[in-house]
């Protein structure tokens, strides 16, 4: 009696094992050889059972790829064993298509219920993000996915050229030129050599944000909103931009802060990391303004921190007064040790300088920068009716103004005296030898700007004066 208990267990265990595994139902085995596959993830054999499908991979790493289905199945369960992916579903039938995901790539397998599979796949880079796919296409795709995809591409390929127009229309009529807020920071939107620039300056953070790639668009229900947007393919940052439009379209704002329109005129000569300094200078204007003051913004020492000279009448002294103010590292506004500039009493605006290149005087403060030097002259009077007019080649080191006598001059009513560097009286041939040997040596005249009102736009004619000059040979 128990031997027939056993043996009638037995038998209907084996039947419920058999209906829990299923009946094999096809097997389709690949020749590899004659199907393009990505890197070395490919199947040899996929096996259809009444509830299941196996899929044999030559990779033996299973367990670090996500696999879905295309639409075409589905399933209930996933095992990995070994090589073997096992896909349990009601209807085994319908899984012929199958993809497989990591970080790096994706592939996509069609027709697993034939000889011959298809495959397709794409790779991620982080500079491009993902590439586009490669494989056998052609049977990869139907035909009607292939009408379909020409046809996408089309549409696309209008739509981007409607998104061109609307982007170069936006550019040219309203966008183009440099936008100046009021603390120094820009946006030059300008065009060189037939290459559009977008390079927006943070002065707060001294941080330049550049996108080559730079597209302008105008949402349909913002009419005064432009959007700005470039976006990498690949893992680079997304930037966007939204600048508010002004009902004259000579400003915009954007993140809280007024950007204006700079005149071409103004700012065309300027090169803009001479942007933000200028604004400096203008920003700290309570530091130089002087009553009945003239003004020039220059570089004197080319170091890339523009200076303010402020040169007038000082009605205290009773006498004429020039002083020069420097932009900082750090954002700031900082006067020049002058002690030697006032006491040489140069005189006040306008002057003409002239930078020395190649005189015997120029020298070397220290072996990483050349020091410039520039002809200047101050006149004294005694008061007894004799006028002295000294000069100097003037040059700024370590944020000092440094004079060296060149020869002088004394005259009055009945007679002029001639001097040469050391107090020494000379011939005026001599003297004038001496003056014209400066002159001639110079590789530049230096010309100043000069202006009354303090406001922006003149601050930045006076300093593109001054470096068109620095620029032109005589």
């Amino acid at each position: 009696m128990k031997k027939g208990f056993f043996y009638m267990t037995a038998i209907l265990l084996s039947m419920l094992f058999m209906a829990g595994c299923g009946k094999k139902v096809s097997t389709y085995n690949y020749n590899v050889d004659d199907i393009k596959h990505c890197d070395n993830l490919y199947i040899k054999k996929t096996v259809y059972y009444e509830d299941r499908v196996e899929i044999y991979f030559n990779s033996r790493d299973l367990e670090n790829i996500s696999f879905y289905c295309e639409s075409l199945g589905n399933w209930s369960k996933e095992e990995n064993k070994n090589n073997k992916l096992i896909l349990y579903s009601d209807k085994p039938e319908n899984i012929t298509a199958l993809s497989a995901h990591t970080n790096w790539y994706e592939v996509y397998f069609r027709y697993l219920d034939s000889d011959k599979y298809a495959t397709i796949w794409c790779y991620w880079a982080d500079d491009l993000g993902w590439d586009e796919y490669k494989g056998d296409k052609e049977k990869y795709y139907t035909l009607e996915e292939q009408r379909q995809q020409a046809q996408n591409a089309y549409e696309a390929a209008e739509r981007a050229k409607e998104r061109a127009a609307q982007s170069n229309e936006i550019y040219e009529n309203i966008l183009k030129g440099m936008w100046i807020s009021d603390d120094g920071d820009y946006f030059d939107l300008t065009e060189s050599d037939g290459k559009r620039t977008f390079l927006y300056y943070d002065a707060g953070e001294d941080m330049y944000t550049e996108c080559p790639g730079i597209s302008y668009s105008q949402p349909t229900n913002e009419e005064n909103v432009i959007t700005a947007f470039e976006s990498p393919n690949g893992w680079g940052a997304y930037y966007e931009f939204s600048f508010e439009m002004s009902e004259d379209k000579k400003s915009f704002k954007y993140e809280g802060k007024n950007f204006y329109l700079a005149d071409e005129e103004v700012w065309s000569g300027i090169d803009v990391r001479y942007v933000h300094p200028v604004s400096v200078l203008f920003n700290n204007a309570e530091i130089w303004n002087a009553d009945e003051c003239r003004y020039a913004v220059t570089d004197l020492d080319m170091d890339g921190y523009p200076e303010i000279i402020v040169s007038g009448f000082s009605i205290e002294d009773n006498a004429p007064f020039t002083a020069i103010y420097e932009t900082t590292e750090d954002g700031g506004v900082e006067k020049i040790n002058d002690k030697n500039l006032l006491n040489a009493d140069i005189a006040p605006a306008p002057l003409t300088l002239y930078k020395v290149e190649e005189s015997p005087s120029l020298k070397l403060w220290n072996k990483y920068q050349d020091e410039y030097d520039y002809l200047v002259f101050g006149e004294y009077d005694n008061g007894e009716g004799r006028v002295l007019t000294q000069y100097y080649l003037m040059s700024i080191q370590i944020n000092t103004v440094v004079l060296e006598k060149v020869c002088s001059m004394e005259s009055s009513e009945n007679e002029t005296k001639y001097f040469n560097d050391k107090g020494e009286e000379i011939t005026s041939t001599k003297y004038y030898g001496i003056l014209g040997g400066v002159k001639g040596e110079a590789g530049y005249t230096t010309s100043f700007g000069w202006f009354d009102e303090i406001n922006i736009a003149d601050m930045a004619k006076s300093f593109g004066a001054f470096a068109k000059s620095m620029s032109s040979e005589e």
